[in-house]
């Protein structure tokens, strides 16, 4: 199922043929590490200088631009360094990975039909695939519309799949509004990153989307980011180009790109 928000996409996959336990077990590990002892999740802290979060740990209330960020994040840069506990975090997070990416490679080829290119064109264009896992907790905050549970961003990947508890606080930019996505019982909500952008040479858009939070409930969600490998260069493809459709970006690899994004969201 495919919402639209003005010109910005946001999937909501319904009928994704992840098995429910992965779901569970998935969100069930992440609630479960947040619940633990101060002391034992500071122990995965980093420091979080690193725009393009470029790192694997915890972060608590990301401060930049005087934008506060109420939340906890726990950050695995290619599905990496694992906590101890709880001890079915690691596995519960790969499987949800695992399963996650084939859906996100399967929506790859309805885009690449979508646009009239080979089925496979947009796997084959990006090569090996890395995932990164940002697992987030927003707390309950006194003062909800004083802070953020985390700042207007689009994601530097290809698609992300972002699973969430049946809290509300996720919404996406509609021109200069934002709409509050409700979330659906056993639903994905897949994102458009800016590789897709590029490659698309703008027919598809990443999503500036948000979180934000509320004084009595906490809230859970774990996005899963699809991103090519650091050295592919990435352009928009020359099939979709004509002199009414010039090219409107520049070939970079991954790696650079990455290296330019500047909103102070990790990934």
């Amino acid at each position: 199922m495919c919402s639209v928000y003005g010109n910005l996409y946001k999937l909501l996959v319904v009928n994704h043929d992840i098995p429910q336990p992965v779901l569970d077990a998935a969100l069930k590990a992440a609630r479960d590490f947040f619940e633990m002892p101060s002391k034992e999740k500071q122990s995965y802290e980093k420091e979080t200088s690193e725009s393009n979060g470029s790192d694997n740990g915890i972060q608590s209330l990301e401060s930049k631009d005087k934008v506060v960020d109420w939340g906890d994040v726990m950050f695995h840069e290619d599905l990496k360094n694992w906590p101890a506990n709880p001890p079915d975090y690691k596995n519960a997070m790969l499987s949800y990975a695992r399963e996650s990416q084939k859906v996100m490679e399967k929506l790859l080829d309805v885009v690449s039909k979508e646009l009239r290119l080979v089925p496979t064109y947009f796997r084959d264009l990006f090569g090996d695939f890395e995932q990164s896992l940002r697992v987030n907790h927003y707390p309950p905050c006194p003062q909800p519309e004083l802070v953020l549970g985390l700042r207007p961003h689009t994601d530097p990947v290809v698609f992300t799949a972002l699973l969430e508890d049946q809290t509300r606080g996720l919404q996406v930019r509609n021109g200069d509004k934002w709409v509050t996505v409700d979330p659906e019982p056993d639903a994905l909500v897949i994102f458009v990153g800016e590789q897709l952008q590029v490659a698309s040479n703008g027919r598809y858009t990443a999503v500036t989307h948000r979180a934000v939070v509320n004084k009595t409930t906490d809230r859970i969600s774990i996005a899963m980011g699809l991103a090519p490998n650091s050295k592919v260069l990435v352009r928009p493809a020359p099939e979709l180009l004509e002199k009414s459709s010039p090219p409107r970006y520049e070939a970079r690899t991954y790696g650079e790109f990455r290296a330019t994004v500047s909103h102070g969201v990790r990934w």
